[in-house]
Protein backbone atom coordinates (compact mmCIF):
# COMPACT_ATOMS: atom_id res chain seq x y z
CA UNK A 1 0.00 0.00 0.00
CA UNK A 2 2.84 2.38 0.81
CA UNK A 3 4.06 2.34 -2.79
CA UNK A 4 0.84 4.11 -3.79
CA UNK A 5 2.18 7.35 -2.30
CA UNK A 6 3.75 8.31 -5.62
CA UNK A 7 5.54 11.44 -6.79
CA UNK A 8 2.50 12.29 -8.93
CA UNK A 9 0.19 12.10 -5.92
CA UNK A 10 2.52 14.32 -3.91
CA UNK A 11 2.76 16.87 -6.73
CA UNK A 12 -1.05 17.11 -6.97
CA UNK A 13 -1.75 16.84 -3.24
CA UNK A 14 -4.60 18.81 -1.71
CA UNK A 15 -6.41 18.68 1.62
CA UNK A 16 -10.03 18.78 2.69
CA UNK A 17 -10.25 19.61 6.39
CA UNK A 18 -13.69 18.87 7.81
CA UNK A 19 -14.75 20.50 11.09
CA UNK A 20 -17.55 18.37 12.61
CA UNK A 21 -19.90 20.12 15.01
CA UNK A 22 -22.97 19.37 17.09
CA UNK A 23 -24.15 22.17 19.40
CA UNK A 24 -20.79 23.94 19.30
CA UNK A 25 -22.06 27.54 19.11
CA UNK A 26 -19.60 28.68 21.77
CA UNK A 27 -16.50 26.96 20.37
CA UNK A 28 -16.88 26.68 16.58
CA UNK A 29 -15.38 30.11 15.81
CA UNK A 30 -12.38 29.36 18.04
CA UNK A 31 -11.93 25.98 16.33
CA UNK A 32 -12.06 27.65 12.93
CA UNK A 33 -9.47 30.18 14.08
CA UNK A 34 -7.12 27.35 15.14
CA UNK A 35 -7.62 25.65 11.77
CA UNK A 36 -6.86 28.85 9.82
CA UNK A 37 -3.78 29.43 11.98
CA UNK A 38 -2.61 25.85 11.42
CA UNK A 39 -3.01 26.11 7.64
CA UNK A 40 -1.40 29.53 7.26
CA UNK A 41 1.33 29.10 4.63
CA UNK A 42 0.30 25.46 4.06
CA UNK A 43 2.18 24.17 0.97
CA UNK A 44 -0.84 22.43 -0.63
CA UNK A 45 -4.27 23.51 -1.84
CA UNK A 46 -6.80 23.30 0.97
CA UNK A 47 -10.55 23.58 1.51
CA UNK A 48 -12.27 23.82 4.88
CA UNK A 49 -15.71 22.27 5.36
CA UNK A 50 -17.81 23.22 8.39
CA UNK A 51 -20.41 20.51 8.90
CA UNK A 52 -23.20 21.08 11.40
CA UNK A 53 -24.73 17.76 12.44
CA UNK A 54 -28.28 18.87 13.18
CA UNK A 55 -27.47 21.27 16.02
CA UNK A 56 -30.29 22.77 18.08
CA UNK A 57 -28.35 25.86 19.19
CA UNK A 58 -26.75 28.66 17.15
CA UNK A 59 -24.10 26.49 15.49
CA UNK A 60 -25.65 26.75 11.98
CA UNK A 61 -25.65 30.55 12.23
CA UNK A 62 -22.00 30.67 13.32
CA UNK A 63 -21.09 28.23 10.54
CA UNK A 64 -22.77 30.43 7.91
CA UNK A 65 -21.05 33.55 9.27
CA UNK A 66 -17.63 31.89 9.03
CA UNK A 67 -18.44 30.72 5.49
CA UNK A 68 -19.29 34.29 4.46
CA UNK A 69 -16.05 35.65 5.90
CA UNK A 70 -13.57 33.17 4.39
CA UNK A 71 -13.44 32.13 0.73
CA UNK A 72 -11.67 28.84 1.55
CA UNK A 73 -14.48 27.77 3.91
CA UNK A 74 -17.74 26.03 2.95
CA UNK A 75 -20.69 25.38 5.24
CA UNK A 76 -22.92 22.26 5.30
CA UNK A 77 -25.68 21.06 7.60
CA UNK A 78 -27.55 17.86 8.39
CA UNK A 79 -31.25 18.42 9.09
CA UNK A 80 -31.08 16.04 12.07
CA UNK A 81 -28.28 14.73 14.30
CA UNK A 82 -26.86 11.70 12.47
CA UNK A 83 -23.52 11.03 14.17
CA UNK A 84 -19.81 11.22 13.38
CA UNK A 85 -19.89 8.40 10.83
CA UNK A 86 -22.56 10.11 8.76
CA UNK A 87 -20.56 13.36 8.95
CA UNK A 88 -17.44 11.64 7.66
CA UNK A 89 -19.34 10.20 4.71
CA UNK A 90 -20.89 13.59 3.91
CA UNK A 91 -17.45 15.24 3.87
CA UNK A 92 -16.06 12.45 1.68
CA UNK A 93 -18.93 12.91 -0.74
CA UNK A 94 -18.20 16.62 -1.12
CA UNK A 95 -14.39 16.46 -1.10
CA UNK A 96 -12.45 16.74 -4.34
CA UNK A 97 -9.04 16.63 -2.63
CA UNK A 98 -6.43 13.88 -2.49
CA UNK A 99 -6.36 13.84 1.33
CA UNK A 100 -8.91 14.41 4.06
CA UNK A 101 -8.69 15.28 7.75
CA UNK A 102 -11.34 15.71 10.45
CA UNK A 103 -11.29 18.09 13.43
CA UNK A 104 -13.98 18.25 16.16
CA UNK A 105 -15.71 21.61 16.48
CA UNK A 106 -15.28 21.74 20.27
CA UNK A 107 -11.86 23.45 20.13
CA UNK A 108 -10.13 20.29 21.40
CA UNK A 109 -6.88 20.84 19.50
CA UNK A 110 -4.63 23.83 18.98
CA UNK A 111 -3.08 24.96 15.71
CA UNK A 112 0.28 23.31 16.46
CA UNK A 113 -1.27 19.83 16.75
CA UNK A 114 -3.38 20.28 13.63
CA UNK A 115 -0.45 21.54 11.60
CA UNK A 116 1.94 18.86 12.91
CA UNK A 117 -0.31 16.16 11.42
CA UNK A 118 -1.43 17.95 8.25
CA UNK A 119 2.06 18.88 7.05
CA UNK A 120 3.10 15.21 6.90
CA UNK A 121 0.12 14.10 4.80
CA UNK A 122 2.11 13.22 1.67
CA UNK A 123 4.61 11.07 3.56
CA UNK A 124 2.30 8.07 4.11
CA UNK A 125 -1.11 6.62 3.34
CA UNK A 126 -2.24 7.55 6.86
CA UNK A 127 -0.81 10.11 9.29
CA UNK A 128 -1.99 9.30 12.82
CA UNK A 129 -2.22 12.08 15.37
CA UNK A 130 -1.83 10.10 18.58
CA UNK A 131 -3.29 11.85 21.62
CA UNK A 132 -1.97 12.20 25.13
CA UNK A 133 -4.23 11.96 28.16
CA UNK A 134 -5.43 15.56 28.48
CA UNK A 135 -9.09 16.56 28.44
CA UNK A 136 -10.59 13.06 28.74
CA UNK A 137 -12.56 11.48 31.60
CA UNK A 138 -11.64 8.06 32.96
CA UNK A 139 -14.76 6.51 31.37
CA UNK A 140 -13.78 7.84 27.96
CA UNK A 141 -10.20 6.61 28.50
CA UNK A 142 -11.49 3.11 29.22
CA UNK A 143 -13.56 3.17 26.01
CA UNK A 144 -10.53 4.47 24.10
CA UNK A 145 -8.45 1.60 25.51
CA UNK A 146 -11.15 -0.83 24.36
CA UNK A 147 -11.03 0.71 20.89
CA UNK A 148 -7.23 0.47 20.74
CA UNK A 149 -7.31 -3.16 21.89
CA UNK A 150 -9.98 -3.89 19.29
CA UNK A 151 -7.79 -2.49 16.54
CA UNK A 152 -4.83 -4.48 17.86
CA UNK A 153 -6.87 -7.71 17.85
CA UNK A 154 -8.13 -7.50 14.28
CA UNK A 155 -5.44 -5.62 12.40
CA UNK A 156 -1.72 -5.26 11.89
CA UNK A 157 -0.57 -1.87 13.29
CA UNK A 158 -1.24 -1.16 16.97
CA UNK A 159 -0.58 2.58 16.62
CA UNK A 160 -3.95 3.75 15.28
CA UNK A 161 -5.78 6.34 17.38
CA UNK A 162 -9.13 6.20 15.61
CA UNK A 163 -10.46 9.26 17.42
CA UNK A 164 -7.43 11.50 17.11
CA UNK A 165 -6.35 13.90 14.36
CA UNK A 166 -5.68 11.64 11.39
CA UNK A 167 -5.06 12.42 7.73
CA UNK A 168 -6.07 9.80 5.16
CA UNK A 169 -5.66 9.45 1.44
CA UNK A 170 -9.21 10.10 0.30
CA UNK A 171 -9.29 7.07 -2.00
CA UNK A 172 -8.20 4.79 0.83
CA UNK A 173 -10.80 6.19 3.22
CA UNK A 174 -13.61 5.86 0.67
CA UNK A 175 -12.65 2.24 0.03
CA UNK A 176 -12.71 1.30 3.70
CA UNK A 177 -15.39 3.57 5.18
CA UNK A 178 -17.71 1.83 7.65
CA UNK A 179 -21.48 2.27 7.38
CA UNK A 180 -21.81 2.93 11.12
CA UNK A 181 -23.24 6.38 11.88
CA UNK A 182 -21.84 6.88 15.36
CA UNK A 183 -18.46 7.74 16.85
CA UNK A 184 -17.14 4.18 16.44
CA UNK A 185 -17.52 4.40 12.65
CA UNK A 186 -13.87 5.50 12.54
CA UNK A 187 -12.85 2.55 14.73
CA UNK A 188 -14.18 0.03 12.21
CA UNK A 189 -12.84 2.10 9.31
CA UNK A 190 -9.36 2.08 10.84
CA UNK A 191 -9.59 -1.69 11.30
CA UNK A 192 -10.45 -2.09 7.62
CA UNK A 193 -7.66 0.26 6.57
CA UNK A 194 -5.15 -1.59 8.73
CA UNK A 195 -5.96 -4.91 7.07
CA UNK A 196 -4.56 -3.40 3.85
CA UNK A 197 -1.27 -2.69 5.68
CA UNK A 198 -0.90 0.97 4.66
CA UNK A 199 2.19 3.05 5.18
CA UNK A 200 1.74 5.02 8.40
CA UNK A 201 3.37 7.84 10.34
CA UNK A 202 2.52 8.53 13.99
CA UNK A 203 2.68 12.13 15.24
CA UNK A 204 2.23 12.90 18.97
CA UNK A 205 -0.44 15.55 19.59
CA UNK A 206 -2.06 17.14 22.62
CA UNK A 207 -5.75 17.37 23.43
CA UNK A 208 -6.61 20.49 25.42
CA UNK A 209 -7.41 20.00 29.10
CA UNK A 210 -11.11 20.37 29.85
CA UNK A 211 -12.11 20.21 26.18
CA UNK A 212 -14.83 18.10 24.65
CA UNK A 213 -16.90 17.85 27.84
CA UNK A 214 -20.04 16.92 25.92
CA UNK A 215 -18.23 14.05 24.21
CA UNK A 216 -16.67 12.66 27.38
CA UNK A 217 -19.67 10.60 28.47
CA UNK A 218 -19.81 6.97 27.40
CA UNK A 219 -23.13 5.69 26.05
CA UNK A 220 -24.46 2.13 26.06
CA UNK A 221 -24.95 2.47 22.30
CA UNK A 222 -21.20 2.89 21.88
CA UNK A 223 -20.52 -0.36 23.74
CA UNK A 224 -23.07 -2.29 21.67
CA UNK A 225 -21.68 -0.70 18.50
CA UNK A 226 -18.18 -1.90 19.41
CA UNK A 227 -19.49 -5.43 19.96
CA UNK A 228 -21.30 -5.27 16.62
CA UNK A 229 -18.06 -4.21 14.91
CA UNK A 230 -16.24 -7.17 16.49
CA UNK A 231 -18.88 -9.50 15.10
CA UNK A 232 -18.47 -8.06 11.59
CA UNK A 233 -14.69 -8.23 11.79
CA UNK A 234 -14.87 -11.88 12.89
CA UNK A 235 -17.13 -12.64 9.94
CA UNK A 236 -14.77 -10.80 7.58
CA UNK A 237 -11.82 -12.73 9.01
CA UNK A 238 -13.57 -16.06 8.47
CA UNK A 239 -14.51 -15.09 4.92
CA UNK A 240 -10.95 -13.98 4.16
CA UNK A 241 -9.73 -17.52 4.79
CA UNK A 242 -11.95 -18.74 1.96
CA UNK A 243 -11.11 -15.95 -0.49
CA UNK A 244 -7.80 -14.86 -2.04
CA UNK A 245 -8.33 -11.24 -0.95
CA UNK A 246 -10.54 -9.39 1.54
CA UNK A 247 -12.88 -6.77 0.14
CA UNK A 248 -12.65 -3.87 2.66
CA UNK A 249 -16.38 -3.11 2.66
CA UNK A 250 -17.46 -6.74 2.46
Amino acid sequence: MGNNVTDALIANASLTLGVLSFNEEESLAATHHEVLKALNGFPYDVEIFLLDDGSTDGTPRVSEELFDLHATTRSFSHRTNRGVGACVRTILGESKCSHVMFVPGDNSYDADSIRAVATKMTQADVVVGKRGGGGVTWRRRILRLGVQLSIRIWTYPASFDAGGLNVYRSELLRTCASLEDGYLMMTETCMRISILQPSMIVVPITQKDGSGARSNSVKIAEITSLLRIHRRMLWAKLRSRKQPALTPNG
